[in-house]
């Protein structure tokens, strides 16, 4: 029987952890996982990090069990000088070779401004045209960005309840991305990203659990 094909399509190397490792760990064994970075997530820093970066990016998922990665290179924290249509162009490329039945992004209400314009290209991308193989679509939290917007917060109404073991799997590949690990009290560090999970968990009666919202569903 095919697996369900899944599509994360993020910013930054390590979005895709930060928002759903646990999840990717829970299902990689029954849904084949597949990654888009739009940015190189560094350049905006040291711009010799790229490799480095991309290479964090492979270990990382790699170990939580996704199956292929797609780096688009566009500059970090620069989305907004290229055309949206170049970027919605480049997620249709994406999508029409995956098809993909589910996809993941980020919420379109958070304080980083590449967050913002992904989730504003892949709700372009991923219309419910009649074609369309897409069947759900998902937006989840970034520690340390979605919920620093005071105004528009983030509300789940969708939760993956996840063992420790899965939480322990988010927190492994998050440290491949050895230079994004912060120390406590970041909402980043490892403790921060073990109060997240606890903190969604309590919201449903479960110990851990990742947050999602679910922008449509499509039952054929």
């Amino acid at each position: 029987m095919e697996k369900n094909k899944v599509l994360i399509i993020v910013a930054h190397p390590d979005d895709e952890v930060l928002g759903m490792g646990g999840t990717i760990a829970k299902y990689s064994s029954v849904k084949d996982f597949y990654l888009l970075i739009l940015t190189d997530g560094v350049s905006a820093r040291n711009k010799k990090l790229i490799e480095k970066q991309e290479e964090n990016a492979k270990k990382a998922n790699f170990f939580l069990g996704v199956k292929e990665i797609y780096f688009a290179r566009f500059l970090d924290e620069q989305l907004d000088k290229y055309p949206l249509l170049k970027i919605i162009k480049k997620l249709e490329e994406v999508i029409n070779k995956i098809k993909p039945k589910e996809i993941y992004t980020h919420f379109p209400y958070d304080v980083n401004q590449d967050h913002q314009i992904t989730s504003k290209a892949v709700s372009v991308a991923c219309r419910p045209l009649f074609n369309s193989s897409i069947e759900k679509f998902f937006t989840f939290e970034i520690p340390g960005s979605t919920e620093w917007n005071f105004l528009n917060k983030f509300s789940p109404n969708y939760y993956e309840v996840l063992t420790e073991e899965e939480i322990n799997k988010k927190i492994t590949a998050f440290k491949f991305y050895e230079k994004e690990v912060k120390d406590f009290f970041h909402p980043r560090s490892e403790e921060g990203i073990i109060n997240k999970a606890k903190m969604r968990g309590l919201e449903i009666g479960f110990p851990f659990a990742e947050a999602f919202f679910l922008i449509r569903e499509i039952i054929k």
